[in-house]
């Protein structure tokens, strides 16, 4: 059966990119994840390339201070600095740690001291994404960093301390007594399987988690916008679902990005379409609200969800709509600190939570050798009033996945479809800035 397949922009039913058929490829096998509840992100880390250069111990930051101050000759490679939240002063004087990703999580490389004047050296011997990160005073700030030899300096804003919360289960019951670490931070579960991880910054952090003898890490997020405001994020975590990188659980849906795409500042936009790219009479139900906020939806199992619903027009020749997202950054719009395209053959598949009426198809949108793009999917899936996981295997497909750019749910008749928890299984979470790609 032919998928219609839009490369679409990152606004509703608007692109400058075109429209393909593509076969489908194999099939999604489906388990009952009515109990599951909202998976806060989940992978176990492995160490990256860039980090294996780094973690014999040399600084990537290099402190300038002298009993004289500092010229702007000590900050040959660039600089970086933090700013007080309250005064707008930059920090001075105090520590500043790098973390490089590695196989057992976070690893300190340095501790290094910013100068009289706020600022921190960088050590251009070094490469590759680490996260620089302050906590001072009751603020903290955390960033990660590509470190290359044309790096910008960059000055970065503290907030007040956040705080990290959830609950981890197996197979819908908490789990009690888990060892729980973030950055340098401790904790663990109790009898409910609940925890609270305070003093960090915001964003989205790499939580180590040991229980019953393994050992794994998740990404867990701190809170999200709402409005003008930002509400605490409750972290759901389902220990049976094994090792994989959360792509998108769209618990922050209003920053418009995935949370690969903000944990590393890839970007990584959702978007919405329908053949009226092509002068089709498809529509989406809603009233079209401001930053699409009627296509996302809170559910009482999983939370919030993207939320699809339109009518479909079949007397259009190839009729459909759909919604997806980037892995990274539009490939027209790439700089030296994020990419387009990235290399997810070694996951062994691609999971999602979902429930509607309907059929749904999957699409992977990759690139060949050629430079053309490639549209892989799978059959349809007949939808449920209930949730349910779905899974499709990469073992068929897995060499024209060297060069993935986007995630693609799209239906051919009128539809209502909820979908959440998008995941890459079997792909630790620690290796996604070492797959990206530039062509």
């Amino acid at each position: 059966m032919a998928v219609i397949a839009a490369l679409a922009g990152c606004g509703d039913d608007s692109s400058d990119k075109g429209v393909a058929a593509t076969d489908t490829d194999d099939h999604i096998s489906a388990n009952d994840s009515s109990s599951s509840g909202k998976n806060g992100a989940k992978s176990s880390s492995s160490i990256s390339k860039d980090a294996r250069s780094s973690s014999s111990g040399k600084n990537i930051g290099s402190s300038s201070s002298s009993e004289n101050g500092s010229s702007s000759n000590d900050y040959e490679h660039g600089y970086i600095g933090f700013m007080d939240d309250r005064t707008v002063d930059l920090i001075a004087n105090e520590p500043v740690r790098i973390w490089a990703p590695t196989a057992d999580g976070l690893k300190l490389i340095s501790t290094d001291t910013l100068d009289s004047e706020g600022k921190l050296a960088l050590n251009a011997s070094l490469s590759g994404f680490h996260l620089v990160e302050i906590r001072y005073d009751g603020l903290a700030a955390m960033r990660w960093l590509n470190f290359s030899d044309n790096m910008e300096s960059g000055i970065y804003a503290t907030k007040p301390a956040a705080m990290v919360t959830g609950v981890i289960k197996n197979r819908g019951v908490g789990i009690e007594g888990a060892k729980l670490s973030i950055l340098d931070i401790e904790s663990q579960t109790n009898a409910n399987g609940e925890f609270e991880i305070d003093g960090l910054p915001d964003g989205v952090h790499f939580m180590t988690v040991e229980y019953s003898g393994e050992f794994r890490i998740y990404q867990v997020q701190v809170s999200r916008t709402v409005g003008f405001r930002e509400e605490q994020i409750m972290n759901q975590i389902e220990w049976d679902n094994g090792v994989y990188t959360l792509l998108t659980d769209f618990e922050d849906w209003q920053s418009g990005r995935t949370v690969v795409g903000n944990m590393f500042d890839f970007v990584g936009p959702y978007y919405f379409f329908t053949d009226s790219l092509n002068g089709g009479g498809s529509r989406w139900i809603g009233k079209g609200e401001f930053a699409n906020a009627d296509k996302f939806r809170n559910d009482d199992v999983m939370g919030t969800c993207m939320y699809l619903h339109a009518n479909i027009d079949e007397e259009t020749e190839d009729h459909f709509a759909g919604a997806g997202f980037l892995l990274g950054e539009d490939e027209r719009d790439v700089k030296d600190n994020n990419y387009a395209f990235f290399d997810i053959s070694g996951a062994t598949g691609l999971s999602f939570d979902a429930k509607g009426s309907g059929s749904l198809f999957l699409q992977i949108v990759s690139r060949k050798a050629d430079g053309s793009s490639d549209y892989i999917s799978p059959n349809s899936i007949e939808l449920t009033e209930e949730w349910n996981t779905y899974t499709y295997s990469f073992e068929k497909v897995s060499s024209r996945l060297t060069a993935a750019s986007a995630i693609n749910f799209m239906f051919k008749e009128d539809a209502e479809i909820y979908i959440d928890n998008v995941r890459l299984d079997g792909l630790v979470a620690t290796t996604w800035p070492s797959l990206g790609k530039k062509f």
